[in-house]
């Protein structure tokens, strides 16, 4: 008659569920681990060379992707390139404030502004830049430049 372990006895016991030469568990098992056919068998696969592939297709998608990206900001900062001689740029990163309630109307996006002038006393003590050029001129401006 065995004896009923309580507390840390039982954690120190090591416990047999099976007899070791017990083999109707084994098309059980490989019923539960084998990978299915098609997509959802290859996404929800935990063979590790299939997890390996998986790390391989999705670095090479976000490589293209951040490829492509960059690709987007050259054509885009070619024409202020162009008309404005290469000036110096400011890049701001804008992301949802994490106190505010606001992430459904706020958006992550980023700002270029070429440096045009020197920043002077209002801009150092507010931080607040005044842009001498007024939006419908630049736009113009660029408008005409030919690429």
């Amino acid at each position: 008659m065995a004896a009923v372990l309580s507390g840390n006895d039982a954690l120190r016991i090591p416990v047999i569920a099976r007899p070791a030469d017990d083999t109707s568990i084994e098309p059980r098992l490989d019923r539960i681990w084998e990978t299915r056919k098609g997509l959802l068998g290859a996404l929800s696969s935990v063979d590790h060379k299939t997890i390996g592939k998986r790390y391989l297709v999705t670095a090479f998608v976000f490589l293209l992707i951040g490829g492509l990206e960059a690709a987007l900001m050259r054509a885009q900062l070619a024409r202020p390139n162009q008309t404005l001689l290469s000036p110096p740029y400011n890049l701001i990163v804008h992301s949802s404030p994490l106190q505010d309630n606001a992430s459904d109307y706020y958006h992550w996006h980023v700002e270029i502004m070429p440096k045009l002038t020197r920043v002077a006393g209002f801009e150092w003590g507010t931080g607040f830049y005044i842009n001498p050029t007024g939006p419908e001129e630049a736009a113009d401006v660029l408008r005409k430049v030919k690429l």
